[in-house]
């Protein structure tokens, strides 16, 4: 298996023009980002769809501009005219993760916030709730159980359907 993931810090952004790496994106991607009115939120967006496309565009050898995307029955998004590249998006408050691959892939990030998260029984198998209330650190385990099965949902294009 091939696989690329590339992590991106907002703190770390370039300070490239952001007007650049706006013309990478097709109409679509423009109109959702101008639909965010949080400024931080659209430009983890605008860097995380830009860099997709650069990547993508190097690993199949085309211009950003010229990939395609499609939406697939549960709203996971795909390259309609490459379908042995794959890949998945995550992003928290102040960053992002990508994932390319030559199968599909999922992928999940997700802020550590510091108040005690339970998992209720709608959130986890009973074996998982079993192994968290015997854990003493449930928070990281928490975690590792929630990224975990929301990078499965966006492998298998599910969401929260299942």
């Amino acid at each position: 298996m091939s696989f690329q993931m590339i992590f991106l810090k907002q703190s770390n952004f370039p300070s490239k023009d952001e007007k650049e790496l706006w013309l990478l994106l097709s109409a679509e991607e423009q109109a959702a980002l101008e639909k965010i009115r949080d400024v931080s939120r659209r430009q983890i967006k605008l860097h995380t769809h830009a860099r997709l496309r650069q990547e993508a565009a190097r690993l199949l050898r085309v211009h950003p501009k010229d990939l395609l995307f499609d939406i697939g029955e549960h709203g996971k998004p795909f390259f309609s005219q490459y379908k042995d590249l794959f890949f998945s998006l995550s992003y928290t408050k102040d960053a992002s993760i990508i994932a390319l691959a030559d199968q599909p892939i999922g992928i999940d990030i997700e802020k550590i916030r510091p108040h005690r998260m339970r998992f209720t029984k709608n959130l986890g198998t009973a074996h998982e709730l079993s192994v968290l209330r015997a854990a003493p650190d449930d928070l990281f385990l928490f975690y590792t159980f929630w990224t975990r099965k929301e990078a499965w949902l966006k492998l298998t294009g599910s969401g929260l359907t299942v």
